[in-house]
């Protein structure tokens, strides 16, 4: 009992932090979230999967717009839309880890693949999109993504949120499926 007493007034003195303060550590590094806005890897495959990542592949944001590259082939001319976010047709994640991008727009994953440490769900901002089609089935899409938030939502309904400042915008980029 005697060797306890320490370690219960030690405990005494320390801070005990709210849930919002213990969940505001685990939020995504500024710097880190920031390099995106100048991404200098992206890319993008199908109809319509894209990404932006920084140089280390460490941080990185996923969008996918299903039929998005049919509809600008139907129409064969560029469509232009914005929509609010979180909107049902858009699906745009931030992820931490490594190697975030190597099994994406690759028909099997190389080795070693990503290793995804954080994901965060797209939870407000403004999405514009530029399609335009391309011979062969395709399109070059530009994307710009405006005061985009994003919130992880962990078991229990607790969730950590940030905002990023300004755009991140990803040039326009062929996506499609294109014969063999």
């Amino acid at each position: 009992m005697r060797h306890l007493l320490p370690v219960l007034l030690l405990l005494g003195a320390c801070g005990v932090e709210s849930a919002d303060e213990a969940a505001s550590w685990d939020a995504p590094e500024a710097d880190a979230a920031e390099a995106l806005r100048v991404a200098p890897r992206y890319g993008g495959c199908g109809d319509t999967t894209m990404y932006a990542a920084n140089a280390n592949d460490t941080t990185a944001i996923f969008f996918q717009l299903p039929g998005l590259v049919q509809a600008a082939q139907a129409a064969g001319s560029p469509r232009r839309f914005s929509v609010a976010l979180p909107h049902p047709a858009v699906s745009i994640t931030y992820e931490e880890g490594r190697r975030l991008t190597s099994s994406t727009c690759v028909g099997m994953p190389p080795f070693p693949g990503p290793t995804v440490n954080q994901t965060y769900d797209i939870s407000g901002g403004q999405l514009s999109v530029i399609a335009t089609p391309t011979p062969g089935g395709g399109a070059d899409v530009q994307l710009s993504l405006q005061s985009p938030t994003f919130v992880q939502v962990r078991p229990g309904g607790a969730g950590v949120a940030f905002a990023l400042a300004g755009s991140i915008d990803i040039p326009a980029t062929g996506v499609g499926f294109y014969p063999p």
